[in-house]
């Protein structure tokens, strides 16, 4: 009856929970910085990470990039896009991943890994051309303050969900180069300066 009992134990402790997220871990990333100009100073300011997910039988390579743009009305501004190849193809040397055409992912979220509450876009704008890009738009303040968690070097955890597909969480670090970190840090206080982000949303500069 013991050894029951602890069958028993072991077997409801296996059992994930209902709406639990496993978590893949990504071993390569990588990030840069992303400015535009006008003839006023800076006029965009970002990031943008790039990294893979490999399994048994493909690789996905993720494009992503946080931006504040100035166009307009100002706004957080992030993009993205997926591409893949066969793991079969990775390994015999058959060409490159490839874009994974379809609809755009209907639910994105990014967070530090040790936060509770996640960056979640206000609008994801459908792609029309059914490329499966991700075009969403976010407030300031929460797109200002992961772009600092990217850049200085925060474990960060992204989750994507793509039509008739579960949600997948992927784990990341990609911190910037300091010259980068420094870029981002001059860019960001000029759009503050010129009044594109309001004081009372303008995060602490990025340290690592």
């Amino acid at each position: 009856m013991k050894n029951l009992k602890y069958l028993a134990i072991a077997a409801a402790l296996a059992v994930t929970p209902a709406g639990a997220q496993t978590v893949h871990k990504i071993d390569k990333a990588k990030a840069q910085v992303i400015v535009s100009r006008d003839a006023e100073g800076f006029k965009d300011c970002g990031i943008r990470f790039i990294f893979a997910e490999n399994t048994s039988e493909r690789m996905d390579i993720y494009d992503m990039q946080m931006s504040v743009i100035t166009e307009g009305a100002a706004t957080g501004l992030i993009t993205g896009s997926r591409s893949r190849t066969s793991t079969a193809d990775l390994i015999n040397l058959k060409g490159a991943p490839q874009p994974t055409p379809g609809p755009s992912p209907e639910r994105f979220w990014i967070a530090k890994s040790t936060d509770a509450k996640p960056l979640v876009p206000r609008e994801i704008i459908p792609d029309s051309e059914g490329r499966g890009f991700l075009i969403a738009f976010a407030q300031i303040d929460a797109t200002v303050r992961q772009i600092f968690n990217v850049a200085e070097g925060y474990a960060m955890q992204v989750m994507l969900q793509y039509p008739g597909q579960p949600e997948r969480v992927m784990e990341l670090t990609a911190p910037l180069a300091r010259g980068d970190l420094e870029t981002l840090n001059a860019c960001l206080a000029d759009l503050t300066k010129r009044g594109s982000i309001p004081n009372s949303q303008r995060n602490k500069p990025a340290s690592r």
